[in-house]
């Protein structure tokens, strides 16, 4: 499922200020002859870019360029009858544009529309939290957290637009504040905040000509410079001397038989040349591009190259072979862990990298206090909160749940996604300590790096330990007065004892979106924040095995370093499974999404397979090796496609919404603690499942472990179910990554290359050999992802 999640704007941001604002259906001939800042004004050439639709899920619109109009048809709106969140969810944009204070500016747009609607209009910065013009339409309302000066329009009524006339918009304005990376956008989705009723039906056409934005100073926008992909995709970082070395040539155009030539890099010497391989006759399914293989696995002298099609063009990034060439990576992976701690400050001396930016220091900042997350507990499902909605506070309970990390959606917590990133960090240590290779990493050997790497904890678990405290304080305590007032979900709550205590809270959040680049610590005292307030999500079964799981695992991990907190871990494990037995059908709502993603999932028979195998391997309880053998779907077992949570047959063995495959690999780590036959069992699933991904590979043209498909109903949006998807679903690099892991554990048990060979292909298209000829890693790379979504992390909006 494609899930596009764009910067949700707050409408009651402060405002610059405007001046000498007007609207009027004026000629465009009567326009003053100012410089336009815009890359593109109209639509002519067939061109829209950098003018593009933003689409928030579940909203959905389809565009087209024809007859010199940029054509936009609304599919679904978006809007909180459909698990949407309101107007911003369809958005037509331009963004990168530079406003300057004190200098005049002209703006002119046309829109026609095939149905009565209405649309919001405004320019400003890209977080949303200040404009410098919105709407122009005149009045004196004032604004939310806005105090009104003279000569500013103040209204933020919506621009009506009557079926088949024109909007014609002119205005002019001087803007008292600059801002170097502003957006001009429409918002057309569904009701919600501050929009009442949806801004057009379904099936509305808009037709959008002659976008213009001019200055009278002569200043204009500089042209937005994207990097073209290059003929051949690699993997940028390179390849090891003796494994294998294979680069894709892709294009748009059928390709023909020819050589290529192996560069160095220094020199522009070719050290090697050879024809390409396995020209496609048609185009690739995922890519849509014809392809072929360039194989120079024979050469193996280090150094640094590119691949070209004539020996002289720099046809590839440049890349190394090198025995070293993933040093460093694991370090700052687990790097980005310590950087979203919460509750205290990040220091620029355990920073490992500064990926993009300039320095280290400008990852680092400071809590001038000790941040306690206060949240309050919410005892229902509520799809989306007013400001200051007395719902919030109706429990009247509180609870401090500090620390922790946070994820990338709107300073969420969740138990789910970080217990599964707990398991991932600790299976890592206890498969390198199963090999018998012996596990210290430290500050000293700028491996991993953490504020506490002078105790004798490896510090791998110091942070593990971090999440771990935070995890154990959304535990309900014994005690406390806690009953849900409606059912999650579908409202299958089976026998509901009403008896929470050992349960996990699913996560902490905010009520409502707050900005990209907001500090969590500061936004709550923040005047536009106002009325914004942390909440607490109910507890779920999903939550409660997944911590229980964890809290097992690291049990077992820190008792020869820790043995009280070894001991305390155990404990809260036990309680929570046998919380999570008294309560088997708490799950978490799908259709809970607004503010941060809910991870819904209503099959925890996984869960429970993935928590008893934990707790036997740590506690050698027979009867939790009765409890995992119970579940005869997962017992020793490895899936290859996993459905349930946001997956509808996905090609993978294990995440957070399919967590038997975790249980079953921590299993083989511990041969002594099964039966021969058990072993054997799950030894040759795990193999299978490796055959099946090296099969995938085989059968791609980019040689990734994984397959795209058409998914019907947005999976998390059941509200939409005629809505359909085809191609890489929502985290798609993370299900390759995972199957890179089961290759790397099939290579663990039976000693065959051809699996180590295998999880070095999934690395290849992780770090460049893809269509987009980009590392998804950042900072990895000559071309490496920049700016990803992250709600503290958004480097466009604040550098």
């Amino acid at each position: 499922m494609k899930r596009h999640t764009f910067k949700k704007r707050m409408i009651s941001a402060v405002l610059s200020g405007a001046m000498l604002l007007s609207c009027a259906a004026m000629p465009l001939s009567t326009m003053p002859a100012f410089a336009d800042v815009l890359v593109n004004s109209d639509f002519d050439d067939g061109v829209g870019l950098p003018w593009h639709v933003v689409e928030t899920a579940p909203a959905k619109a389809d565009f087209s360029i024809s007859d010199g109009t940029y054509n936009i048809v609304i599919q679904l709106d978006g809007g909180v009858s459909n698990g949407g969140e309101g107007r911003h969810s369809l958005q037509f944009r331009h963004q990168r544009l530079q406003i300057t204070a004190g200098t005049k500016y002209h703006i002119h747009a046309e829109l026609t529309s095939d149905q009565d609607g209405e649309i919001c209009a405004r320019i400003g910065d890209a977080a949303g939290n200040e404009d410098v013009w919105h709407n122009s339409m005149g009045g004196t309302e004032k604004a939310v957290g806005y105090e009104p000066t003279d000569n500013i329009d103040t209204s933020w009524d919506t621009l009506k637009v009557k079926a088949g006339e024109k909007l014609v918009i002119d205005a002019d304005f001087t803007p008292q504040k600059s801002i170097d990376d502003a957006v001009w956008a429409f918002e057309f989705g569904g009701e919600g905040t501050y929009q009442p009723v949806p801004c057009f039906p379904i099936g509305t056409t808009l037709k959008f000509d002659n976008m213009y934005l001019e200055n009278d100073n002569q200043t204009t926008c500089p042209p937005i410079t994207e990097k073209k992909t290059k003929p051949f995709a690699v993997n940028q970082l390179g390849y090891l001397p003796d494994m294998q070395k294979i680069a894709v040539l892709h294009s748009d155009e059928a390709i023909t038989a020819q050589n290529y030539y192996v560069n160095e890099a220094e020199s522009d010497k070719t050290v090697m040349t050879g024809p390409l391989t396995g020209i496609s006759a048609k185009a690739d399914k995922s890519s849509g591009q014809y392809t072929a293989a360039a194989d120079f696995s024979d050469f193996r002298l280090p150094g640094k190259y590119y691949l070209s099609l004539d020996g002289k063009s720099h046809d590839s990034r440049t890349f190394e072979i090198n025995e070293d060439l993933y040093e460093g990576v694991m370090t700052d992976a687990v790097n980005y862990f310590y950087q979203s701690r919460a509750g205290m400050s990040i220091e620029e001396k355990y920073i490992t990298s500064a990926g993009a930016n300039e320095s280290k220091n400008a990852l680092a900042h400071a809590v001038s206090d000790p941040f306690d997350d206060n949240g309050f507990v919410q005892t229902q499902w509520i799809k989306t909160y007013a400001r200051n909605d007395s719902l919030i506070e109706a429990s009247g309970i509180k609870q401090t749940v500090s620390g922790g990390w946070y994820e990338a959606e709107n300073h969420a917590k969740s138990v789910i996604n970080g217990a599964n990133a707990v398991w991932l960090l600790q299976n890592l240590y206890e498969r390198i300590a199963a090999k018998g290779e012996g596990y210290r990493l430290s500050e000293e050997n700028a491996e991993i790096v953490t504020p506490e790497n002078k105790d004798r904890i490896p510090d791998i678990l110091n942070e593990t330990k971090y999440e771990l405290d935070f995890l154990m304080s959304m535990m309900i305590p014994e005690g406390t007065a806690y009953e849900l007032t409606q059912a999650p979900g579908t409202g299958e709550l089976g026998e509901d004892t009403k008896k929470y205590a050992g349960m996990l809270y699913h996560q902490i959040q905010d009520s409502l979106y707050t900005g990209l680049a907001v500090h969590a610590w500061d936004y709550i005292e923040t005047k536009e924040y106002q009325g914004i307030k942390r909440i607490i999500k109910p507890p779920t079964t999903n939550a409660t095995l997944a911590a229980a799981a964890v809290f097992a695992q690291a049990a077992r991990l820190f008792q020869s370093y820790d043995e009280e907190y070894a001991n305390k871990l155990l404990a809260c494990a036990e309680t929570a499974y046998k919380a999570a037995k008294a309560n088997p059908k708490l799950y978490p709502a799908y259709e809970a999404a607004i503010s941060s993603r809910s991870t819904g999932d209503s099959n925890v028979a996984d869960d429970f397979y993935w928590a008893a195998c934990e707790l036997y391997l740590t506690k050698e309880d027979p009867y939790y090796l009765d409890e995992l053998e119970a579940a005869t779907n997962y017992a020793y077992h490895l899936d290859t496609v996993i459905s349930g949570g946001e997956n509808d047959r996905t090609q993978t063995s294990f995440n957070w919404g399919s967590t038997a495959g975790y249980g079953s690999l921590s299993l083989v780590l511990h041969p002594e603690m099964l039966s021969e036959k058990n072993l054997k069992k799950l030894k040759d699933s795990i193999a299978d499942a490796a055959d099946y991904y090296l099969t995938l590979e085989d059968q791609d043209a980019f040689s990734v472990p994984y397959q795209g498909g058409t998914f019907t109903g947005p999976i998390g949006f059941p509200s939409a179910p005629d809505s359909e998807y085809s191609g890489y679903e929502n985290d798609s690099n993370g299900i390759i990554t995972n199957n890179a892991i089961v290759l790397a554990y099939a290579y663990d048990q039976t000693s065959d290359s051809k699996y180590y060979q295998g999880a070095l292909t999934a690395m290849d298209y992780i770090f460049g050999r893809n269509p987009m000829d980009t590392s998804y890693v950042t900072g990895y790379g000559e071309n490496s992802t920049v700016n990803p979504h992250h709600r503290y992390w958004a480097h466009e909006v604040d550098s």
